[in-house]
């Protein structure tokens, strides 16, 4: 990362809640309560390159980073309280909006205090609002754009070689009866039998239409054929997937798709126990993968296909943050109750410390070639060049 800053912009001073500095897509978010303990808070969102402001979003209640319909966002969930009236009993819910990278809104919908019990549970993801029942269903929902986008209802339990069934409704919805389907890459990801076995279908929300199967995958020598990948997220655009390498065993290799046709793009390494990778960060190109999985953490070049380095079995376990211009951010675990940590900054080609301690900035990679970190209550963008 180059050390000279081309920009830099002082942060809101908030008293004892300091205010985040986020990136959402090419663009930072300075967000900060407006006061002390606050819930009502202001987004200041700059231009990830320049500084420049491009807008400012005001609401109240709790933010992230995520994605609203494959859109890099900063989505906020509002409280809402809705007091008794007649019979009907008092309710509480949430407003969930979705803004860009210029602050924006994306879309918005309303929803019930989420459940958690035993009967099911509901939550947002990408601008959709699902609900999992207690029979191991799953119904996801999406608020229309109004008349010139209506939605539909998508049944995915259908047989197999069949798309999607669909009709008109004011949301776009669909369920998937063997409660496997997930969300990644804007698509629909589900099982299906086939056979004595399974294979993963992947769906088109917006119209049903059937895309690809685990078929088109090609399937990497040396994984087990009676168990399906996982796909794990994404890297650069593209699909991250672990595939299991024999039975009863919780290694996985992984692998990476195009998510248009879902070919095989390129074969990495076997992540020892990596049923559910503990984390995994790519760089701002999608080349540089650090997958970590039963504490130790493998780098890997996805245009060489070459596994660069693994922790070995002595060492202490890492918490990687970001890639950035060649250089591997996180912190490091001190002890096993993970009450302390220290950053540092390693090759992520050689795994050769370059910098550690408290003193040492963790940046946030903004867009494809930007970061900002943040130092003595200012915030500053970088350009990215690889060390």
């Amino acid at each position: 990362m180059d050390t000279r800053a081309s920009w830099s912009a002082p942060l809101p001073a908030t008293g004892r809640d300091p205010a985040e500095v986020l990136a959402v897509g090419d663009a930072v978010a300075v967000v900060a309560p407006d006061t002390p303990g606050s819930r009502v808070f202001t987004a200041q969102i700059l231009d990830g390159a320049t500084g420049a402001p491009r807008g400012t979003i005001h609401s109240e209640g709790t933010w992230s980073v995520a994605t609203w319909r494959g859109v890099p966002a900063l989505v906020v969930w509002t409280p809402t309280h809705t007091p008794a009236s007649g019979l009907n009993p008092a309710k509480d819910g949430w407003t969930v909006t979705g803004y860009n990278a210029h602050g924006k809104v994306l879309g918005s919908m309303d929803v019930d205090a989420l459940a958690n019990t035993s009967s099911g549970s509901s939550s947002v993801e990408d601008g959709w609002y699902s609900t999992k029942g207690g029979d191991g269903s799953t119904t996801w929902a999406q608020v229309s754009d109004g008349p010139a986008a209506p939605g539909w209802r998508l049944n995915c339990g259908t047989a197999y070689g069949d798309s999607c069934d669909r009709r008109a409704l004011e949301v776009t919805e669909f369920t998937d009866t063997r409660g496997m389907s997930f969300l990644v890459a804007g698509l629909v990801v589900m099982a299906e039998g086939i056979g004595d076995g399974r294979r993963l279908v992947v769906y088109d929300p917006a119209s049903g239409a059937r895309k690809w199967t685990s078929d088109a995958m090609g399937r990497p020598g040396g994984t087990d054929p009676k168990q399906l990948p996982k796909i794990v997220g994404l890297v650069g655009g593209r699909i991250l997937v672990a595939w299991p390498t024999k039975p009863n065993s919780t290694d996985r290799l992984l692998t990476i798709q195009d998510p248009v046709t879902g070919a095989q793009v390129a074969v990495g390494p076997t992540i020892t126990g990596g049923y559910g990778l503990d984390s995994y960060i790519a760089d701002q190109a999608g080349r540089y993968v650090v997958a970590c999985s039963n504490q130790r953490c493998t780098a890997w070049d996805t245009q060489t296909g070459q596994t660069l380095w693994q922790q070995a079995g002595g060492e202490l376990r890492f918490i990687p943050t970001a890639i950035v211009g060649g250089v591997l951010y996180g912190q490091r675990v001190n002890d096993d109750a993970m009450s302390t940590k220290t950053p540092l900054a390693l090759d992520v080609r050689t795994k050769q410390i370059l910098g550690e301690g408290t003193g040492l900035a963790l940046p946030t990679p903004v867009g494809t070639d930007h970061a900002a970190v943040t130092l003595n209550g200012t915030a500053y963008g970088f350009v990215v060049r690889t060390r």
